[in-house]
This record gives structure tokens, sequence and C-alpha cells, in this order.
């Protein structure tokens, strides 16, 4: 039985900043990042350290604005990439 693989790139260029971007974190917006991959909602996050659900989703945008991706769905793929390099 053959599989099908699902070939993820990102430009080279993308891939730096986004890298850049995830070493400038702040430690609070690392800690939202962790519970994002963890599939955890905003709402669920916010409950979790005691937030808002706007502080959270300010922090997201932050996030997305610093690694200079566009959503939640782009900063899987980043990290998926980065997780797979050999």
């Amino acid at each position: 039985m053959s599989q099908n693989y699902v070939s993820i790139t990102i430009p080279t260029d993308l891939r730096m900043f986004a890298v850049q971007g995830l070493n400038n974190l702040t430690p609070r917006e690392t800690e939202i990042l962790q519970n994002v991959v963890n599939n955890k909602t905003s709402k669920e996050i916010a409950r979790k350290l005691g937030i808002s659900y706007r502080t959270v989703e300010a922090h997201k945008s932050n996030m997305l604005l610093k690694m200079g991706l566009h959503s939640t769905l782009d900063i899987y793929r980043v990290l998926y990439v980065l997780s797979n390099e050999d």
C-alpha cells in the first residue's frame, strides 16, 4: 500500500524572518504560542493564564507580526517545516 505525503515548503526569506521572530517573542508570547500549538483556543488560554480573551488575541497578533505570518495555520506550517529540517 502506498502512502501519499504532503510536501510543505516555505520561501527561505519567510523562513528566516519567522525564525528571527520566534527568537524575539516575549516570555508571555512564547507561553501563548505553546498553548496554541497544543490546540488550545484563545478562551482556554485566557482562562489558564488568568488574562482576558482580548489580551490573548493581542499577544497572538503580535506573534504573527513578529514572525511575518498571517494566521495560526501559518504558525503550524512554519513550525512543521522547522521541525522536519534535515
